[in-house]
């Protein structure tokens, strides 16, 4: 349900052990939805109260449980962490195989006549 890559699990370890997240957990919410699914946002948070605790490649999060029904039907939430050759870097956070990075609201994989 909960797939954390090297890269984002090296990165949220060292968010999870700062300062800033002492009593705090790692949770994964419902943000929305667009043509291409739902959205998930990550935040930190005291409240786990009638969440869903995930496990991943030594990262523990809270599971919205609006999600659920979503994961059901689109696979697992993926969490990466990525740099690009301009040194940005960030999370980018995904929901089963559907229009990874895809842009506009065209997801299906026919050509456009």
């Amino acid at each position: 349900m909960l797939k954390v890559t090297n890269n984002a699990s090296a990165e949220l370890a060292k968010v999870l052990a700062s300062d800033m997240a002492k009593g705090k957990s790692l949770i994964l919410y419902f943000a929305g939805a667009t043509c291409s699914g739902p959205q998930v946002g990550m935040t930190l948070d005291e409240s786990v109260d009638n969440l869903d605790k995930l496990d991943s490649n030594g990262i523990t999060a809270y599971i919205d449980p609006r999600l659920h029904g979503e994961l059901s039907k689109l696979g697992d939430i993926n969490v990466d962490f990525i740099t690009n050759d301009l040194g940005q870097s960030g999370y980018v956070v995904s929901v089963g195989e559907l229009c990874a990075g895809c842009a506009g609201c065209s997801c299906d994989d026919k050509p456009a006549n």
